[in-house]
């Protein structure tokens, strides 16, 4: 009796209608309704970077969010080591991130970069004098043996206050300036 009911076209589209109606209703739901962003362990700065390049609408519902995507774009921002996005509590969604942490200053030509420890551009600073904290660093390929770099501005801590950066010299040692 199914399967003649079934057969015919007008009744296959009523059920199709009803399932479509009974998803939607079930989706909008205010459960499943997100309203905002929560993003967790990030500076200001960062915050405002992540809701600008997330492609999210409020409201949203929450099975209409491809989780992966969003956390891909995450972490294509430079400050973004890695990122964590889940449904929070209370129509949130929670962006928990690992930002890099800046460990050099990278001349790259009249750009200066943030390199973290692994060599990863961490952002960009207009003026050198925004981050004297950190050692500067220049040539071709500096950025990519960092690790040595700071290992040699490490062993040069007692003459630090004279020391004004490191320069790579042919890809293969470093001048003290």
């Amino acid at each position: 009796i199914v399967t003649v009911w079934l057969s015919q076209d007008a009744n296959r589209e009523m059920v199709g209608a009803k399932y479509a109606a009974v998803k939607a209703s079930l989706h909008q739901r205010p459960e499943f309704i997100m309203t905002e962003f929560k993003v967790i362990g990030a500076d200001p700065q960062t915050t405002a970077d992540i809701e600008s390049v997330l492609p999210v609408k409020f409201p949203v519902s929450s099975f209409d969010l491809d989780m992966e995507d969003l956390r891909e774009t995450v972490e294509q921002l430079f400050a973004i080591k890695s990122a964590r996005i889940r449904l929070g509590e209370g129509g949130a969604l929670d962006v928990d991130v690992t930002p890099r942490i800046a460990v050099a200053v990278w001349r790259d030509g009249t750009m200066l970069r943030l390199i973290d420890e692994d060599g990863i551009i961490a952002g960009i600073i207009v003026d050198r004098a925004e981050r004297r904290d950190l050692p500067l660093i220049a040539g071709d390929g500096a950025y990519e043996n960092i690790d040595e770099a700071l290992t040699l501005f490490r062993t040069a801590d007692p003459i630090r206050d004279r020391v004004r950066g490191l320069v790579r010299m042919g890809e293969r040692r470093w001048d003290l300036v």
